[in-house]
């Protein structure tokens, strides 16, 4: 007697088809990731039961992305070929300076495999967005403590810094910075509406700047307006193939390529030049909000090593009550300077790179090319470049959509399965199309 179809085994690798599947567990996992890391960076921990919430989301988290790698990527060469080298500088680099952030988000990079980038960049917009409001919400209504700190500009109106329930107003005004990021990353669509999309940043900088008071932020968030209005301008322009809007597209998309590794090479060679006596850098570090001289503590106080190691930092945020006679204030801000001493030059140099080939495999999406300028930029001063609960980004260099690095040997993975006898479908996007120009390409 036949067994009927109602009897049959479900196997792994029938899972492993269902190319649905694969994307839930990994959006469902990423989400909870980023609420995790939002919530520990919130003052939001001291209301009941949210400690656990944390804690649990992180725990479901990794086992659902665990899942979604045994189940779909088990049996991908190519995809080992990559993740393990990646997790086992991570795990090195761990055990020299234990920093879960890092953790996080190489699991969240390397569990994207096969994921459409536009995909994680709407989750990541989505809970970040939902999840900000909440806790901004629960500042005002005295659920979580609203850090507020006195202006030092006296010629400006407002003299409150306020956090709004976020350890630091810096870190509120990030948060923000990377949703705007991810709005643009995740809807890309050259409509009747771009230009007045392209104007929310010159709205939301001015508003976060009278009731947070950080520059930075405020002003990445101006160039990302900015930009977005030239990135239309050169769309409109795009079939020109010589004479001068040419040239400005190609001095933009290279610029925007190498924008980090110049970006990184200047902070430190100033960092490393910083003189007390040397008015120009002293004044350049008065605009930078003591950067250089942090920095360059930094650099006489701990050796370089290849793999890191564990630095004690001393930072503003988390109370309004620091008492800096006692323990003075240090923090590497500079996600440049903190990743070369904290994290090693060899993890430093796998950073830059994987927004490199970003770039190189993404030269024709002007939108991703100009958000991830200025994420290089905003992480000259902020240190913000390896926690995914800000630098979504970085999820990239695995996912697909035209900006993974998978892309770079895609027939090579493809013939791969293909002897393997497997179905080749981790080269196309869920839906089993190619990106289409303008989402990756």
């Amino acid at each position: 007697m036949e067994k009927g179809s109602l009897n049959k085994e479900v196997t792994l690798d029938d899972l492993a088809k269902n190319t649905k599947l694969r994307d839930v567990l990994y959006l469902i996992g990423f989400g909870l990731i980023i609420v995790s890391i939002m919530l520990q960076n919130s003052m939001c921990l001291d209301i009941g039961g949210l400690v656990y919430v944390a804690d649990i989301s992180e725990s479901v988290a990794y086992f659902l992305l665990g899942f979604k790698v045994l189940v779909f990527d088990r049996k991908n060469k190519f995809f080992w070929m990559l993740a393990m080298p990646l997790l086992l500088l991570v795990w090195i680099v761990r055990t020299q300076s234990p920093d879960t952030y890092l953790l996080r988000t190489a699991v969240c990079a390397v569990s994207a495999f096969g994921i459409r980038f536009e995909k994680i960049a709407k989750t990541y917009f989505y809970t970040a967005l939902i999840l900000l409001v909440l806790i901004v919400i629960s500042s005002q209504v005295g659920l979580a403590e609203d850090l507020c700190y006195e202006s030092v500009h006296p010629f400006w109106i407002f003299h409150v810094r306020h956090s709004f329930g976020i350890k630091y107003t810096t870190d509120f005004a990030a948060y923000v910075f990377f949703i705007l990021v991810a709005y643009f990353a995740a809807f890309q669509k050259y409509d009747r509406f771009f230009y007045l999309r392209s104007l929310i940043p010159f709205v939301v900088a001015p508003v976060i700047y009278c009731l947070c008071i950080t520059r930075l932020d405020c002003i990445c968030i101006l160039l990302l307006g900015i930009g977005m209005l030239f990135v239309g301008l050169l769309h409109r322009f795009e079939n020109r193939k010589s004479g001068l809007a040419a040239g400005i597209r190609k001095a933009f998309v290279q610029l925007c390529i190498w924008s980090m590794p110049l970006l990184a090479g200047l902070m430190t060679l100033l960092t490393l030049a910083y003189k007390k006596d040397s008015p120009l850098l002293v004044k350049l570090d008065s605009i930078l909000s003591s950067r250089l001289t942090l920095g360059r503590k930094g650099f006489d106080t701990i050796p370089l090593s290849l793999f890191g190691q564990t630095v004690t930092m001393h930072g503003a945020g988390g109370s309004v009550e620091h008492d800096y006679s006692l323990v003075p204030y240090f923090y590497l801000d500079s996600s440049y300077i903190n990743c070369l001493l904290r994290f090693g030059v060899i993890l430093t140099f796998v950073l830059i790179a994987v927004f490199v080939i970003i770039g190189l495999r993404n030269r024709n999406n002007h939108i991703l090319l100009l958000c991830s300028a200025l994420i290089a930029l905003n992480c000259m001063i902020a240190h913000h470049l390896p926690d995914v609960s800000y630098d979504f980004m970085i999820t990239a260099i695995f996912a697909e959509g035209g900006i993974a690095l998978t892309q770079l040997f895609h027939r090579r993975s493809a013939e791969s399965r293909a002897a393997d006898g497997e179905t080749p479908d981790s080269g196309a996007s869920s839906d089993g199309k190619q990106p289409e120009a303008g989402e990756g390409a």
